[in-house]
């Protein structure tokens, strides 16, 4: 029996105990088929990054694959581990401090470069056919 299924587990103490298996896929992948039929190999890594609110897993899965389609695709599941806080009030203040910073820097570089370019401008030409010395 090569068909296999995807799950999730977590653990927050280092292993000791782990939380009940979450499945992944909503169907099993057949590996008689695809990229690793015929018992040859079945190493591909399933790959996961996490934070203190969620998981992302993603695998490779032949349930597509047939004995005249040698296909194997990447399929994605997520396990929400608890509730994303709410915004508030400070992080919103936090972001718009720091658009109005970007936007009073860009006033002042446009601003200085208006002036060097005004200075420039300003500055007296000599003569034609005659060198600056």
């Amino acid at each position: 029996n090569l068909l296999s299924d995807t799950y999730y587990a977590s653990s927050t103490d280092g292993g000791t105990t782990w939380s009940k298996n979450v499945k992944l896929s909503d169907q099993p992948s057949n590996r008689h088929y695809g990229q690793w039929a015929n018992y040859s190999d079945m190493r591909n890594d399933i790959n996961m990054v996490s934070n203190n609110y969620a998981a992302y897993v993603v695998w490779d899965d032949s349930r597509n694959a047939s004995p005249s389609k040698d296909v194997m695709d990447t399929y994605f599941g997520s396990v929400q581990q608890s509730a994303v806080p709410a915004s508030t009030g400070t992080t919103v203040l936090y972001v718009v401090i720091a658009v109005a910073g970007g936007l009073v820097l860009a006033a002042l570089i446009l601003v200085v470069f208006g002036v060097v370019l005004r200075s420039r401008r300003a500055a007296p030409k000599p003569p034609v056919g005659t060198t600056a010395s």
